[in-house]
């Protein structure tokens, strides 16, 4: 027998719920608008955690992105996002831990593929060692710490590489490695530099002002 699809609930370009729901495969089809979430894990140092997409991953495979990453399933919410880090990370999150940093909006136009996603992101404070992670090995290829703002420095093209602490998949120690804009998915200029910003306003204690970014991509995929 085969498994039951994986359902998304639909929502319009404005974020309002549609009140139904429809297979993965269909809603990339047809480019209906859902959600989808990113948590960014930062540091009391302002580093952030980054994980390496697997290399047979079929959109930017070994490219850096988002700590943790992915769609809601039909009718979760919050919730889901914590079953995100759980199932990527191996960590377990309250939902007060998360601060909500505002919304991206993401359309990536592929053969046979329009992805229409309505993105929630959010900040999450961890001052843990890359050790203490159980990224999944089926999804994660490593882990890096990269400084917020060199991130978005390199993206912008102002610097050609940054040094970060990396655990690859497997490891049980960390290395040093230079990152580069290579190793970067491309596109996301404005959002890694919105994301520096607010890792600086939330260590100094100030408010984060709310993302709303709207990117368009051809040839891949977002995420």
């Amino acid at each position: 027998m085969s498994e039951a699809p994986e359902l998304f609930d639909l929502y319009d370009a404005a974020g309002h719920t549609l009140g139904r729901a429809k297979a993965r495969d269909d809603v990339h089809r047809d480019g209906d608008w859902h959600r989808s979430a990113h948590i960014w894990i930062s540091t009391s140092d302002g580093s952030l955690l980054f994980q390496r997409r697997a290399p047979d991953k079929d959109t930017w495979p070994a490219r850096l992105d988002a700590s943790v990453g992915g769609h809601y399933r039909a009718g979760e919410g919050l919730p889901g996002v914590v079953r995100e880090a759980h199932e990527e990370l191996g960590i377990d999150v309250d939902l007060d831990e998360l601060v909500p940093l505002g919304v991206r909006r993401v359309v990536s136009l592929e053969p046979g593929v329009i992805d229409r996603e309505i993105q929630d992101i959010y900040l999450l404070r961890r001052d843990l060692p890359l050790t203490a992670y159980q990224p999944d090995p089926n999804e994660i290829d490593g882990l890096a710490l990269l400084d917020a703002g060199e991130a978005a420095r390199l993206h912008a093209g102002t610097i050609e590489q940054a040094a970060a602490e990396v655990l690859p998949r497997g490891a049980t120690t960390t290395e040093t490695r230079f990152i580069t804009p290579a190793d970067l998915i491309p596109g996301r200029g404005d959002y890694l530099a919105a994301l520096a910003r607010a890792v600086g306003d939330v260590l100094a204690s100030r408010t984060p002002q709310p993302l709303q970014i709207t990117e368009n991509h051809e040839g891949a995929a977002a995420l």
